[in-house]
């Protein structure tokens, strides 16, 4: 006869939990956690000494925490930190208001509150790790307008202060990071044209990774172009022919200047940044360069130039299916692509230098940048910093990009964050603690076999990476001759351009699906103008208007499916339902409003699928 499952097997059975295996929480020994009733039949938990509930009246407590949220209307996602006895969780999961990601910092916590009783948690998944976290709400978030409610138990923020902040500050990174890829997508779009040209002499370069077989388990440096890099920038000349250095194309400057030469460059940007490369002899450096990067870079005098093939983006996506090619992690910054670089070619340890991922008042650059004119004042008190060009420096023409019309210097909020020196913070921006969390994410998950070294010494502090002076770094770990510039002479003299027909094919058949859902959108966008007008006029919706309005909302779903097939409809897809959510609502019903911004999403669709068929098809050209 089968035995009933116990609570524990029942909740392990009905709600996921992402991070933890269910034999690590069913095995979970308890120590830290106690919970019990208390005379007046209320439920009490304890992690250690502290109390994570109220001690008189926790369950209406409880109520009024979650009504403190305010949560009117449906999500995208709910976020809150701390599981407890599950009683927030199930308040908040009964709402019905979205989709619930309840992240948890102790594994016994969750042993204890899955034993106590069977919960009632539909729609919700309890995650224990921030690599987790950060990836299931980007797939969370994926194809939506992006609203999303967070919150947590009071006595939590107490109790576990560093896991709450970093909760708080891992789902700031993933909006961020959404907000930086809808305006790369805005450039990428601009750009199309002149990407499409470079595409057709990139996939012929040299690939970056058939240099992998040489460099797997020896030291990679990826050297950004920070303040702090002028104060052990002389550091870099004993790494030199014993590691791979890998820099940023703002960094070649600085790096020049000070006698350095690295073994690659980095440039990744679809506008015109050459004049980052004006230091003369480019001969001993070699360039490396994306599908999208813009055609100036690939008329430099270099000693070579060689191609990678990032994520996110069509050319990528492109070379990768059609060349079959390595897949190199994307992110907004170029330094933190040479860290996915040398990550994915193998190099450990894996050393930072000029990353500094924050500002204190003074230079925000290291010296003989391109924006080393630009400088910082933070003001503590507001909250902001403020760039200007320098009074001493102001030669140039960039001085036109810090100081608006008006002659009012740009003022950005800023914010502290633990610093590199020990007992130390520093300010930074959002966009730049999305990149120091992008790397903690790496170090937390697929960079996590890695031996990981920020060497800055000074600016932000990166978890998951050892903080050391590099000096010391280099000389432990970079002892080994690394002739990098012969390995690259060789592969560069050996390389056998790839065939054109692949790649021909792999965008022939994008183009095709391109076409057919521009076509569909044509068509129901002008279906959803017929019908507006018809519900304009109504003064109830009628069976036959809501007929026609589920046949938009079909080829909606239509349309959206095709945002799995390549990450050309994905880009479209995700840019037109960001700009058709922006759509003010005019009037009280849903479902003329839901009618218009559909609409627009159609209407959009057509537009630049129209546009992004004209700037390709010219790559399918013999």
């Amino acid at each position: 006869m089968t035995q009933p499952l116990n609570a524990i097997q029942q909740n392990l059975n009905r709600i996921p939990v992402l991070g933890t295996s269910a034999e690590e929480i069913l095995n979970c020994p308890v120590s830290n956690v106690t919970f019990g009733m208390n005379e007046r039949k209320q439920p009490w938990l304890c992690f250690k000494k502290d109390h994570l509930y109220d001690e008189i009246n926790p369950l209406v407590r409880t109520v009024e925490d979650i009504q403190a949220l305010g949560i009117t209307e449906p999500n995208d996602l709910l976020l809150f930190f701390g599981l407890g006895l599950g009683f927030h969780a199930e308040l908040l999961a009964a709402q019905k208001k979205g989709p619930l990601l309840i992240f948890e910092p102790n594994i016994e916590i969750i042993a204890v509150a899955m034993r106590s009783r069977v919960l009632n948690l539909p729609n919700t998944r309890i995650i224990t790790q921030f690599s987790t976290l950060y990836d299931t709400m980007k797939k969370a978030l994926f194809l939506t307008t992006r609203t999303v409610s967070a919150g947590a138990m009071p006595r939590y923020k107490n109790v576990f202060p560093r896991e709450c902040d970093r909760f708080t500050s891992t789902a700031s990174q993933v909006l961020t990071d959404l907000n930086i890829k809808n305006e790369s997508q805005n450039k990428y779009t601009e750009a199309l044209g002149l990407a499409a040209q470079s595409l057709r002499l990139v996939s012929q370069l040299p690939p970056v990774e058939a240099l992998k077989p040489l460099v797997t388990g020896k030291p990679g440096i990826f050297v950004g172009a920070g303040p702090s890099l002028d104060n052990n920038i002389e550091a870099l000349k004993d790494a030199q022919n014993h590691s791979l250095i890998v820099a940023a194309n703002s960094a070649l400057r600085p790096l020049h200047r000070a006698g350095i030469t690295p073994d690659m460059v980095l440039v990744v940007e679809t506008n015109d940044l050459s004049t980052h490369f004006n230091i003369g002899d480019l001969n001993k450096t070699t360039l490396i360069v994306t599908g999208a990067s813009h055609q100036s870079y690939l008329r430099m005098p270099f000693r070579h130039t060689f191609s990678i093939v990032t994520s996110g983006n069509p050319y990528g996506d492109w070379m990768a299916r059609a060349q079959n090619r390595l897949v190199i992690p994307a992110a907004g910054s170029v330094a933190l692509v040479a860290f996915s670089l040398l990550q994915k070619l193998g190099c450990d340890p894996i050393i930072g230098a000029g990353m500094d991922l924050s500002y204190q008042t003074g230079a925000s650059h290291a010296a003989g940048a391109e924006d080393a004119d630009t400088w910082v004042k933070i003001n503590p008190d507001k909250g902001t910093l403020i760039g200007y060009v320098h009074p001493e420096n102001t030669t140039g023409a960039d001085a036109s990009k810090h100081h608006p019309l008006d002659g009012a210097p740009v003022e950005l909020e800023a914010y502290e964050v633990r610093g590199w020196e020990e007992n130390s913070t520093v300010f930074t921006t959002s966009v730049f603690n999305s990149y120091r969390l992008w790397l903690e994410h790496a170090a937390e998950s697929w960079a996590s076999e890695n031996h990981l070294y920020n060497c800055t010494e000074g600016g932000a502090y990166i978890e998951g990476f050892n903080h050391q002076p590099l000096k010391d770094v280099i000389h432990a770990c970079c002892t080994e001759e690394m002739p990098v510039s012969q390995w690259l002479d060789n592969i560069a003299r050996t390389h056998t351009p790839f065939p054109s027909e692949p790649l021909q094919r792999v965008v022939a058949a994008d183009l095709e699906i391109l076409s057919k859902v521009g076509f569909i959108a044509r068509e129901t966008a002008s279906r959803c103008d017929q019908l507006n007008s018809k519900i304009k006029n109504q003064s109830d919706i009628s069976d036959e208007t809501t007929r026609q309005l589920q046949q938009i909302a079909d080829m909606k779903q239509a349309i959206l499916k095709t945002a799995e097939s390549s990450v050309l409809m994905n880009r479209l897809i995700v840019s037109s339902l960001e700009a058709a959510a922006q759509q003010p609502a005019p009037g009280p019903s849903p479902a003329l409003n839901q009618l218009l911004r559909d609409a627009h999403f159609f209407t959009d669709i057509q537009r630049n699928a129209a546009a992004q068929h004209a700037a390709f098809e010219s790559l399918l050209a013999p």
